[in-house]
């Protein structure tokens, strides 16, 4: 979902315009001598006095006007007019969309560019909103009208610019679920901000036409309001298709995205919270979470316990500052692997246990270098301790280097994703955690990177 811009190269031709304009000067007359008459002299013709030659003006080229500008120039003239970061990185691929639009609809293509979440950049679900718009006009230009309208009011929450880029995507990828959705009488009556929260998550869902044409018809709904240290204000929504969804469930949302905000140093980046909890007993799905980025589906049953939901729960939130762009495999499973643990032991100290990566060792893969090693001989081994070793070699991480510094290091990390940054290679980890080392804890900091990363690019002993 991340763009990137390329450079750009530029061809300066340089153009010397040589004239060169000849004139002479006038003859000069040569003094006669004076004589002494002999004799009356017959007169002869008067002489005519030679006149000076008049330059004749050369004509110049005749002035020419400038060509007046194509359509494409006018639009991307007023492109650069609405749009403050228009044409600086990264966004280029961005305003591709907002200039197709313009070209075919001059009018909804200026109010793309005048929307409000438009003018102060664009993060990732705001550039896939506005390929969202795109592909709806394809679709339908007077649903894209529509849905466009739902992101003009201010404020701008998350749930309204997901929603074009969830309908756009759906228009594209899943054409007879999407003509499903927006058949619905709920769909054409006008979208209340709970339905907007809605299709965002039940979107996930088309894969599975019962489950999918179930929460069409009905779905259980509860929501509530965090206010967030970093964040701000950031509402939760809570959604089922067995049961309307208890108090607890919210309450774990707040604990998780409070706690991880803190552990992560970053805050919440959406203004939306979104979980689609869903019984799957009678599917032939297992247990398990998805962290989608614009939202969090549960997949539970009679045998899921509830010590399970919550560390299930917490490890997908965990994703949105985790996400797998970041990094590493060992850094955004194992990572969120110890958040659920700090939140599940009350936000205190995690105590490092030796038997989490025995497994791991008995397998086959004895530090986190070797998670990575190609063509293991137990890859099922390899994929568990990304999960295991990770969360174990970021615990002792934090606590070698000490809670602030770890929470400094992961939000560099976390930051560059955001900027659009390529996923950090296993050296880059490296070399933030050390820059937010304190230099008193730098020697147990390597001796821990020795023992359970390894890898070339640490320094010799």
């Amino acid at each position: 979902m991340r763009p990137r811009s390329g450079p750009v190269a530029a061809l300066v031709l340089l153009v010397l315009s040589l004239a060169a304009a000849g004139c002479s000067d006038p003859p000069t007359q040569t003094a006669r001598p004076a004589s002494t008459p002999t004799a009356t002299p017959t007169p002869g013709p008067a002489a005519t006095p030679a006149s000076t030659p008049t330059a004749t003006p050369t004509p110049g080229p005749a002035a020419r006007l400038a060509p007046a500008p194509t359509p494409e120039e006018s639009i991307e003239s007023a492109l650069a007019e609405y749009i403050p970061w228009y044409g600086d990185p990264p966004y280029p691929l961005a305003v591709a969309p907002i200039r197709e639009l313009w070209h075919r609809d001059a009018e909804l293509g200026r109010a793309v560019a005048q929307a409000p979440w438009i003018a102060d950049g664009l993060d990732h679900w705001e550039e896939d909103a506005v390929y969202g718009l795109q592909y709806l006009f394809d679709h339908d230009p007077a649903l894209a009208r529509r849905v466009l309208a739902y992101t003009l009011d201010e404020p701008v929450r998350s749930r309204d610019t997901l929603l074009p880029a969830t309908l756009g995507r759906m228009s594209r990828e899943h054409r007879d679920t999407f003509k499903l959705l927006i058949g619905q009488t709920w769909f054409a009556d006008g979208l209340d901000a709970e339905e907007r929260a809605f299709i965002v998550a039940v979107s996930h869902t088309t894969g599975v036409d019962g489950l999918y044409r179930g929460l069409l018809a009905e779905r259980f709904s509860r929501s509530g309001a965090i206010s967030l240290p970093l964040a701000g204000e950031v509402t939760l929504w809570a959604f089922s298709n067995d049961a309307p969804p208890t108090g607890e469930v919210l309450a774990l949302a707040q604990r998780a995205v409070r706690g991880a905000e803190g552990i992560m140093g970053a805050p919440f980046p959406l203004d939306d919270l979104i979980i689609l909890s869903l019984d799957v007993d009678g599917y032939d799905i297992a247990y398990g979470g998805v962290n989608w980025g614009d939202s969090v589906v549960l997949l539970r049953g009679e045998r899921l316990l509830e010590r399970d939901y919550g560390e299930l729960l917490y490890h997908e939130i965990a994703h949105y500052w985790l996400p797998g762009e970041i990094g590493p495999f060992w850094l955004y499973e194992g990572g969120a692997n110890m958040v659920a643990a700090y939140l599940l032991a009350g936000g205190r100290p995690l105590e490092v246990d030796e038997n989490m990566v025995s497994y791991c060792r008995d397998h086959g893969v004895p530090d986190i270098h070797a998670v990575e090693v190609p063509d293991h001989p137990d890859p099922v081994a390899q994929s568990t301790c990304c999960y295991l070793f990770g969360q174990y070699f970021l615990t002792t991480l934090f606590h070698t280097v000490g809670e602030a510094a770890f929470s400094s290091a992961m939000r560099e990390l976390y930051e560059a994703y955001a900027s659009y940054e390529p996923p950090a290679t296993d050296e880059q980890v490296y070399r933030v955690f050390l820059g937010h080392t304190p230099p008193d804890r730098r020697a147990a900091f390597l001796d821990a990177y020795r023992r359970l990363h390894g890898g070339p690019f640490l320094p010799v002993r």
